[in-house]
């Protein structure tokens, strides 16, 4: 990173080490529930900063078939701000995976959001996007903004904050502030969804 104050290593705890936590935590909890009818796959890539270039790895040379794969559900970093009422969908509209994000998101009396930021052309700078471009349908998730304690002004804000002053830089550390109970929540939605088509018959 270009240093800041002296600091030039750019630690990613936000982005991405919360997703990569949140990756193997999925598969624990996978493992942990014994085997599903379809296979799984849990697939950290690499390069994403740089042109997406471990997921394209992986789509020009899949180790199944792209037209069994059922489904790629992609995050990124994890909400580290708090309980939200809300998880935005980052690919809503590309795929009927937006109707079982939904029906997950409603049995935790949560809902669906369309990105509140399309102007940053996230889908297309995330790793699902390789996915999509072979016919596999994806979901992407981030963070929801409207917080339980404080609303869409106080989700909007952290997000914000984030971006002017800690995304991509030194200042991406840990912080014992950090409330992660927003985080659980999220990956309990999309270990219901993954392990509903997993044990299902649906395509995403």
């Amino acid at each position: 990173c270009t240093p800041v104050n002296g600091d030039g290593i750019c630690n990613g705890a936000l982005d991405n080490a919360t997703g990569v936590s949140g990756l193997i935590e999925l598969a624990r909890h996978y493992a942990e529930a014994g085997p599903a009818q379809r296979s799984v796959a849990f697939i950290a890539v690499t390069a994403e900063e740089q042109g997406l270039l471990g997921s394209q790895y992986y789509s020009e040379h899949p180790t199944f078939t792209p037209g069994n794969i059922v489904a790629n559900i992609n995050m990124d970093g994890l909400n580290n701000y708090g309980r939200t009422h809300d998880l935005t969908i980052v690919s809503y509209g590309k795929s009927e995976m937006d109707d079982l994000a939904a029906a997950a998101l409603q049995a935790q009396g949560r809902r669906v959001r369309p990105d509140p930021f399309p102007e940053r052309g996230s889908f297309f700078r995330s790793d699902q996007f390789n996915f999509a471009r072979i016919g596999v349908p994806v979901l992407y998730t981030a963070s929801g903004i409207d917080m339980l304690n404080g609303g869409e002004a106080a989700g909007t804000a952290a997000v914000n904050d984030y971006i002017a002053h800690r995304y991509h830089s030194p200042q991406d550390e840990y912080s014992p502030s950090w409330d992660m109970s927003g985080a659980t929540e999220d990956l309990t939605a999309l270990y219901n969804i993954g392990r509903g088509l997993a044990d299902g018959r649906r395509r995403g």
